[in-house]
Formats: structure tokens, C-alpha cells, sequence
């Protein structure tokens, strides 16, 4: 059976995530990839040439087409070129960065329809990182403060008493209905949060590691990868899934 969305945690060009990215490629009826650096458009140029390079890099690799296309602002999101790019895909993979750019830059124009089409027709489409987070149907605006505060946790990890204040809400593409997706979540999760109501009434918080993937296959969810994914709903102890394991959201 062939996936049709992967939600992933982050990491996903590191070393020992290959396998993953194959076994998906492996499911296509073709080997047409494109790359979209849309949430990391506020980065700069050298950060979305750095993610492109990366994508080319790393599918050319496996044996795939790849392209990847500068869709980083309203006028590149409307280009017919690159919706025509998505309509001719058997995989589309939104990068990495963060979801409240990319739902200020896609929402009515070509590429997002071409997506539309796309998840319709049964391509492929992943998300990894703030990818991810933009595939559910809810997320947070990552305000510089956010930013910062994560910044400052990243490589030792969240400590105890880890408290940052809780971030807007934002609504996103909601392919996973009812679902807010957090990467990263093996390396830093504000537990605080989990007191204060979060994930709120009706939701649930996928919590994905790094180089870990939650793949769709029909009615359930396959985890794969190096690393587990963690379901939190409102009001229920959290529950914890290792890789190849299956789940129902």
C-alpha cells in the first residue's frame, strides 16, 4: 500500500534517515520529487539555497528526479511553472522552518491548489519540521521570543522548569484533521504546557522525534525511522510509539 502523508520530526537529511526516504520512494508508482523550502522563507537566501542543495543532494542519491523549486514569497507561489512542477510529482516535500510563513505565503494561490490536486490524486506529500507542522490542522505562531527561548534549550535539552509562554494559535492546512504536529519533540518539549491545557479540547499533539516519520497507510499510521512518536490528547496519559508500530488518530 502506498503512503500518501509522512509527518516528520526533523534531522531528515542527517545520516541513518535514508532507509525511511527510500522505503517512501520505493511505494511510488515514479521517482518525480519536488522540494519546497516555503517555511524557511524568512531565512535568507543562503539558508533556502543551503535546504534545496541538501534535497537535490540527498534524492539525486537515491535515485530520484528531483527539484526545487525557490517557491519562497506570493509571486513564486503563483508561478504556473511551479504549480505545473507539483501537478507532474509523485512526492512533494515541504522542508523545514516554520508554518506561520508559509500559511502567510501559500493560501490562494496556484501551488497551494496544485497541492490540493496533488493530495487528491494520491501523491505522496510529507512534511518535515515545520513541514509537519503545517500539514495539521493546527499549530503556534513561533514568535522571536519562542524562537529565542528554544534556541537557547537546543542542544541540552528543556530544562525542568522550562516555561515559556503559551504561543498563538495558528490554523493550518489541516490534511491531518484535528491534529497539531510537534517535531523535535525527543529534543525539547515545554512539559509546562501539558498543565496549562495543551493540546487544547478535541486535539491531539503528535509529538515526532528526529528522523522519525508518521507514514499514512489507509485508515492507520505506521511509525518508522530511529526514534518514536508520542500522541497526547486532552485530559489522557500521553502514549508512546516505536518504530514499526501502527496507530489510529
Amino acid at each position: 500500500m502506498s503512503a500518501q502523508l509522512a509527518l516528520i520530526g526533523g534531522e531528515e537529511f542527517s545520516p541513518g534517515f535514508e532507509d525511511v526516504h527510500s522505503g517512501l520512494l520505493a511505494g511510488l508508482p515514479g521517482k518525480k520529487i519536488v522540494y519546497l523550502p516555503t517555511c524557511a522563507a524568512d531565512d535568507g537566501d543562503e539558508a533556502i539555497d543551503h535546504w534545496c542543495g541538501e534535497a537535490v543532494k540527498h534524492f539525486s542519491a537515491l535515485g530520484a528526479e528531483i527539484e526545487a523549486p525557490r517557491i519562497v514569497d506570493r509571486a513564486t507561489a503563483d508561478d504556473p511553472s511551479h504549480a505545473s512542477l507539483i501537478a507532474g510529482a509523485d512526492w512533494i516535500y515541504i522542508g523545514g522552518g516554520f508554518p506561520h510563513v508559509a500559511v502567510r505565503i501559500l493560501p490562494g494561490t496556484r501551488v497551494l491548489a496544485a497541492l490540493q490536486t496533488a493530495r487528491m490524486r494520491g501523491a505522496l506529500i510529507s512534511g518535515a519540521s515545520g513541514g509537519a507542522m503545517l500539514m495539521g490542522q493546527q499549530s503556534h505562531v513561533m514568535t522571536p521570543q519562542l524562537i529565542a527561548d528554544i534556541s537557547r534549550h537546543w542542544d541540552s535539552g528543556a530544562p525542568p522548569d522550562w516555561d515559556p509562554p503559551m504561543p498563538e494559535p495558528l490554523t493550518c492546512l489541516g490534511w491531518v484533521p484535528n491534529a497539531i504536529c510537534y517535531p523535535h519533540f525527543n529534543r525539547l518539549y515545554p512539559a509546562s504546557w501539558l498543565q496549562r491545557g495543551y493540546p487544547p479540547p478535541g486535539f491531539s499533539l503528535i509529538g515526532l522525534d528526529e528522523q522519525t516519520a508518521l507514514v499514512s497507510l489507509g485508515e492507520q499510521w505506521e511509525v518508522r525511522g530511529r526514534g518514536g512518536v508520542t500522541i497526547i490528547r486532552a485530559g489522557s496519559p500521553a502514549t508512546r510509539y516505536a518504530a514499526g508500530q501502527k496507530l489510529t488518530l
